[in-house]
């Protein structure tokens, strides 16, 4: 998820409340770009 919106891990936070349906709440500021460059996805690296 860090990948996609560009974003380290740190900046993440897991929320563990019964209030919310979900556990992760996005917000996206005016900066954002959903332009991705797909050179720079993570990888699965199988033996």
């Amino acid at each position: 998820m860090s990948w996609v919106v560009n974003m380290n891990k740190s900046e993440i936070e897991l929320v563990s409340d019964d209030a919310y349906a979900y556990d992760y709440r996005l917000v996206l500021g005016a900066d954002y770009n959903p332009c991705i460059n797909q050179l720079y996805a993570p990888r699965v690296t199988v033996p």
